[in-house]
């Protein structure tokens, strides 16, 4: 059995669009599919948690059609059976695990060579731990976890009232310019407390700090060039205070992965990491906001096999 989990908001209906012709498949039947369709922030992750606890022995994996957000909600529903195999259906804002993944395949082909003849890595997740959660009871992202120009960046971008517009005209990349340009002219640097496997780093001026699982965030930006989704480290990106203009600059090369030239950018690989604010700060966790004023960032212990095609 194949459980296809469907958030039918995802890219402003764009996930719904493809569900209905994955629907008309032979192969929906044939495969024995059965689909979950989410209905609020939240039930992706509550629809894996049941199914699997029903169906887990029979399941040969789940399949999510939707955004990061989807599948990330689903990877966390599923942590009480690791050995699930996930699989993902680009079909929201971003897709940056797409990216990650390297799919070649888009849409229904996907879907379809899935079924058939897939290949398969095995990854694991990162893990953030607040400073009230125990290690057993974090969160599980898939792509990154950021704060500083990342967090706001990200928060403005899902309070947004022009998304629809801009996904109708094939303009949605351009979401996050827009952002990155509005959080730019009031934005300030944070003062942060790091600790990188155990060694403290104290910024008194910090624009950015992203620790991730593979190249990609942002729609596309390849904040950390040498990263994969098979690396057993977390790689860390750190952007010290700079001028506006140069900090444009610098915004522009993500896009390229030059950013990392900046004599202001840190690049670090690690296996824990440790974020201290004094304050409250805005974090994007898989394209999701969050806030909070501490948390360690780890690589979970439990491997996920993933199916691409």
């Amino acid at each position: 059995m194949y459980i296809i989990i469907v958030n039918p908001m995802a890219g402003h209906g764009r996930a719904k669009r493809l569900f209905d012709r994955i629907l008309k498949e032979p192969e929906y039947k044939s495969k024995n599919c059965r689909s979950f369709i989410t209905t609020s922030e939240g039930h992706a992750k509550k629809i894996a948690e049941q199914v699997a606890g029903i169906h887990h022995a029979s399941l040969k994996a789940v399949i999510v059609v939707g955004g990061d957000g989807t599948f990330q909600e689903v990877l966390n529903g599923l942590t009480g059976h690791p050995a699930i195999p996930l699989a993902f259906i680009p079909a929201g804002s971003g897709n940056d695990f797409a990216r990650g993944l390297q799919q070649k395949k888009k849409g229904v082909a996907l879907f379809k060579q899935l079924l058939r003849h897939h290949a398969s890595i095995s990854m694991l997740p990162g893990l953030v731990i607040n400073q009230n959660r125990t290690k057993g009871s974090g969160i599980q992202f898939a792509n990154s976890i950021g704060t500083g120009l990342d967090g706001e960046v990200v928060r403005v971008v899902n309070q947004s009232n022009i998304r629809k517009w801009l996904h109708r005209l094939n303009l949605s990349p351009l979401l996050y310019v827009i952002a990155f340009l509005k959080v730019l002219r009031h934005f300030k640097s944070l003062q942060l407390d790091l600790k990188i496997d155990g060694t403290a780093l104290s910024y008194q001026g910090v624009t950015l700090v992203t620790v991730t699982n593979h190249s990609f965030f942002g729609n596309g930006m390849k904040i950390a060039p040498q990263a994969k989704l098979t690396d057993r480290h977390l790689s860390v990106i750190v952007v010290r205070h700079m001028p506006k203009v140069k900090l444009l600059l610098m915004f522009l090369s993500v896009f390229i992965g030059k950013h990392t030239y900046f004599k202001e950018v840190d690049v670090y690989q690690a296996s824990e990491v440790k974020i201290q604010s004094d304050k409250a700060v805005s974090f994007q966790i898989d394209g999701q906001s969050w806030q909070s004023s501490s948390c360690t960032v780890i690589k979970s212990n439990q491997s996920r096999q993933v199916w691409k095609a």
